[in-house]
């Protein structure tokens, strides 16, 4: 299980610096994570990926005290705890995509109403859950909070180009091992393979029809 304490010192180790004790601990380095993770430094990279242990979703009504514009007839609120949209639909299942909509503002425009929403979400117990936060997701943040401090902390030339790939690395990993969570997608079968299936379908119907004359 990740732990803010581990992200941090991951990131020092990257820099070529000693680990802190606690969090609590006095000196330059810890503030610096402190600025980077207070500054949304963990949403930076949330909105990098679709995170399959940071995606929630929810069925969307429409706001009825809210004026359209660009001549949708609907608008929608988006969550508080939105990062970065998923998938916009039409249904609850999430099987037809909605493509007819504007995001602007703070809120979505579209032409049906309701509409279901899943999004990446930076809520306490989604994507700012540590608890859940997958190790390679966890390598992610503690590379990319290295990257936005190595200049202050260190002069070395070679440990910051090091931290550069290290977080391009780390990334790569975390949405790879993201993408391993999807079920397995089969491409749709082309006009040969119908017309083939269904010729097959008819000269089976035809050989019952006729091995029963």
């Amino acid at each position: 299980m990740a732990t803010k304490l581990g992200v941090y010192n991951n990131a020092l180790l990257y820099c070529g610096e000693a680990a802190l004790a606690i969090l609590e601990e006095e000196s330059e380095p810890r503030r610096l994570l402190d600025t980077v993770w207070d500054n949304q430094g963990v949403n930076r990279c949330l909105e990098e990926g679709e995170w399959k242990f940071a995606t929630r979703a929810a069925k969307l009504d429409s706001d009825p005290t809210q004026e359209t514009e660009d001549g949708y007839r609907y608008v929608f609120q988006i969550p508080s705890d939105f990062v970065t949209s998923v998938q916009i639909s039409n249904d609850e299942y999430h099987r037809v995509p909605l493509l007819d909509f504007v995001n602007e503002s703070g809120y979505l425009f579209a032409e049906i109403d309701p509409i279901y929403l899943r999004w990446v979400s930076d809520g306490l117990e989604h994507g700012m859950n540590l608890s859940v936060w997958p190790p390679s997701f966890a390598d992610y943040v503690s590379a990319y909070l290295a990257s936005k401090i190595c200049n202050r902390i260190t002069s070395d030339k070679d440990i910051r180009r090091q931290v550069v790939e290290i977080l391009r690395s780390c990334k790569y990993d975390a949405l790879s091992s993201n993408a391993k969570l999807d079920p397995t997608k089969f491409p749709p079968p082309g006009s040969w393979n119908v017309s083939r299936g269904s010729r097959n379908s008819q000269s089976r119907s035809l050989r019952g029809i006729i091995g029963g004359t």
